[in-house]
């Protein structure tokens, strides 16, 4: 059967390689805290039910050494590759940490360059996951959540798949499930590098880094 592929982005601890390794167990090293262990993007193939998808594992926004621009090449890469051998692309699962106690700067930065990469077409192919719920008071959390909603998360919550993840198995298992119903998806950055023939710079997620990009 022909594989479909699920990118997992977000900043750095996230929780990234926490969800991927509870898809597959002990696929992924797990990072400590700021530094990101993943440089490179990373396929972890995985079975959600009888369906086999890969899921890619990306360097995380805001890292200490790679700066968003070198992180947005990475992932870029991947991409048009992912496009060039034909593999279906069926979302990203962008994940926040629901702890955090203010919405950064970093944070809002990696959302839009997210939303400048994808489209508006391919919002529905985005799950916005919130983690890290066990290590928050549960009305705190609510309340973040709410303010994400309404707020950092508006121009998303009319068409994309909005998660608060409990970390288990079973509901990652749901979240990337719910993107594989979904169709095939080619990402606003992928037409334009392919189509458009645009250097990454001139992309409309490339020019939110561009001052950073050699």
């Amino acid at each position: 059967a022909h594989q479909s592929i699920v990118l997992v982005m977000g900043v750095t601890g996230a929780g990234k390689s926490y969800f991927i390794n509870k898809l597959r167990p002990d696929s992924v090293i797990e990072g400590h805290g700021l530094r990101s262990q993943t440089k490179a993007c990373a396929l972890i193939e995985t079975r959600i039910g009888a369906t086999k998808v890969g899921v890619v594992d990306t360097p995380g926004f805001d890292d200490d050494e790679d700066s968003d621009a070198e992180i947005l090449a990475t992932i870029t890469r991947f991409l048009t590759t992912q496009k060039r051998l034909n593999i279906s692309l069926k979302g990203i699962i962008y994940l926040h940490r629901i702890t955090d106690d203010r919405f950064s700067s970093s944070a809002r930065r990696s959302l839009d360059i997210l939303l400048n990469l994808c489209g508006d077409h391919a919002l529905p192919n985005v799950a916005l996951v919130t983690t890290m719920w066990a290590k928050v008071d549960l009305s705190i959390g609510l309340q973040r959540d709410v303010e994400l909603t309404s707020n950092y998360w508006a121009e998303f919550v009319s068409k994309a798949h909005i998660f608060q993840y409990n970390g288990t198995q079973a509901m990652a298992e749901t979240i990337v499930g719910q993107l594989l119903a979904e169709d095939d998806v080619v990402l606003k950055v992928q037409h334009e590098l392919s189509d458009d023939h645009k250097r990454l710079d001139r992309t409309s997620a490339g020019r939110l880094v561009s001052s950073k990009l050699e």
